[in-house]
């Protein structure tokens, strides 16, 4: 059964609770058409050496897409499919009427990338300029304390994370001078 990991306070000074999680659930919105990459980074905030999850829309969905990628560089010949441990489950990636969503859920286990739910989390993601595979129109990165409700873009003032407006999730970030929102929901499967 699906279990949140982090249950939204309704007084902002209570820490909320927190249960055991080993997966993530993800929807990444973009306004506007082109491809959609969300990762876990492990290098602080940078892309290269992480991981990510990539959906083209212009492809077929299949196993490897929307699928896990590893970012070894900053030239497309250098973003390489998984082909091992594709951890993903409901994994989707749909464009139409000038909007752009993935979703999917990521399990989180030995050798894959790591959430906390203390302590600050990194993440990335990226937006490209058309259907195909290329280099990104928008980018960007942001930390996430999940305990603390609050996350942090360019090490600015911690912003309110614990509301959503899917119900299926339970932090938002709102990306809005990128077009990007993105759903965020710690799971236990």
């Amino acid at each position: 059964s699906v279990v949140p990991s982090v249950v939204p306070s309704v007084v902002p000074s209570v820490v909320p609770s927190v249960v055991p999680f080993n997966a993530v659930s993800i929807k990444m919105h973009y306004r506007g058409i082109g491809w959609l990459g969300f990762g876990i980074s492990t290098n602080k905030e940078k892309m290269i050496g992480s991981d990510a999850v990539i959906g083209i829309p212009r492809y077929p969905l299949s196993q490897i897409n929307p699928g896990e990628y590893e970012l070894n560089g900053k030239e497309v010949k250098l973003v390489e499919v998984k082909n091992v441990n594709q951890n993903l489950r409901n994994a989707l990636i749909e464009a139409e009427s000038q909007e752009t969503t993935l979703t999917f859920t990521k399990t989180l286990g030995e050798g894959e990338s790591s959430i906390s739910d203390t302590g600050l989390n990194y993440f990335i993601w990226a937006v490209g300029a058309g259907q195909n595979l290329g280099y990104h129109a928008k980018r960007g990165s942001f930390s996430i304390d999940f305990s603390e409700c609050k996350y942090f873009i360019n090490g600015k003032n911690g912003i309110e994370t614990c509301f959503s407006d899917d119900p299926n999730y339970t932090h938002q970030i709102d990306l809005t001078t990128d077009d990007v929102t993105i759903n965020f929901k710690l799971i236990t499967l």
